[in-house]
């Protein structure tokens, strides 16, 4: 069982055969599974905030520009919606980090300040949006 055994008159007695269980277990295990539940909801809605969001504003985008549906490529929207909004997400992050006493240093001592990434990587980045975007789909006789 999850409690330990308690000892009572000098010997030990399962937790759930005392009233300890009522004062101490029942509400450990309430709490337990309250973090449990509010763990499982805070992950999820961050995965799926992670995952869709992209994905809505880039066929949001999409919308607006009028484009048919038979040309609508969801890595691609996908690639559309992350390109919107990484700057508007690098920026929100700068903001949290900023001091108000000294407006040239951030909380974390410069450490969360976004940078541009090696050439090498983006260009291993643009070869494989390049691939999975045009020349996968056209192998695949999309």
């Amino acid at each position: 069982f999850f409690f330990p055994p308690i000892l009572t008159n000098g010997k030990f007695t399962e937790q759930w055969k005392t009233r300890y269980l009522f004062s101490s277990g029942i509400p450990t295990i309430m709490k337990l599974s309250a973090v449990l539940i509010t763990s499982w909801l805070g992950v999820s809605l961050c995965a799926s905030v992670i995952l869709f969001g992209p994905l809505f504003t880039g066929r949001s985008v999409l919308y607006l520009l009028k484009v048919p549906d038979e040309f609508i490529h969801d890595p691609f929207v996908f690639v559309i919606g992350a390109l919107i909004l990484s700057p508007l997400i690098a920026t929100v992050v700068n903001t949290v980090g900023h001091n108000e006493e000294n407006p040239n240093e951030t909380d974390a001592g410069n450490t969360r300040k976004f940078s541009v990434p090696p050439i090498a990587k983006l260009s291993i980045l643009a070869q494989t949006l390049f691939l999975w975007l045009a020349i996968c789909p056209l192998l695949a006789g999309a």
